[in-house]
């Protein structure tokens, strides 16, 4: 089992305080709506937007693509991945970065694959349990991270963070991830993401807020969702 990650930000700390918990985020996933996600300094030290993949709109992907200003990426649970045939962007021991990038898809409707509305249809029709590899195109213009089939015990990274909250949540299919740059175009700070998640009502999570649910809930055998009093959104898991 990977070693859990050690908090960069210090509990007492007032940005600590700022931070949301692992239940406010879930019932921020349950309707629909996205969670951003903070990673330690000792690895990229940034935020992500996050959000399951089945609630995506063309509406969410412009404030991604207007607000995040980053890669909008599609994290696949190996399940899926395998079903729509997206394979490693690179040969194993080829890759000098440690994000599993696979390769990027479209889905084959016509469109050039670009639009807010076209990468959001893409991302649809990755959930849908009906489409296989044939149905997309290669490469294309919706990037796509291949989540490690441990989760966050086999690689601490946003990738996995995201599938594992979205588990908790009681979501199953891909999630939407996309880094939150600042108006300079550089990785935006500690303090401007949280600004960006009180100007948008979106709750701040630190992955190691997941790491420690989990090593505390590893060797307990009611271990599941954690429970909360939100209502999921129309239609339920993916």
């Amino acid at each position: 089992m990977m070693e859990f990650a050690r908090w960069s930000i210090t509990k007492e700390s007032q940005a600590a305080k700022m931070l949301s918990t692992l239940e406010q985020a879930i019932r921020q996933m349950q309707v629909g709506k996205p969670v951003i996600l903070l990673d330690a300094d000792h690895r990229e030290g940034e935020g992500d937007f996050a959000i399951a993949a089945q609630f995506c709109t063309p509406e969410l992907i412009n404030f991604l693509l207007s607000k995040g200003r980053g890669l909008v990426c599609l994290s696949l649970p190996p399940a899926v991945a395998a079903r729509i045939g997206v394979k490693p962007m690179v040969i194993d021991g080829e890759s000098s970065s440690d994000t599993p990038f696979g390769v990027p898809i479209d889905i084959d409707d016509g469109s050039s694959g670009i639009a807010a509305s076209a990468r959001c249809a893409t991302i649809r029709a990755a959930c849908d349990e009906s489409k296989s590899a044939r149905h997309f195109k290669r490469p294309g213009h919706v990037a796509t991270l291949l989540a490690n089939p441990y989760g966050l015990r086999g690689r601490i990274g946003h990738t996995e963070a995201v599938l594992d909250l979205l588990r908790l949540a009681g979501i199953a299919g891909p999630k939407v991830l996309c880094e939150i740059l600042n108006a300079d175009g550089e990785i935006a700070t500690h303090d401007e993401l949280f600004a960006i998640g009180k100007e948008h009502a979106i709750p701040v999570l630190h992955i190691d807020t997941l790491l420690e649910h989990q090593r505390s809930q590893a060797h307990r055998p009611d271990s599941g969702a954690v429970q909360t009093s939100g209502n999921r959104a129309p239609g339920g898991p993916g």
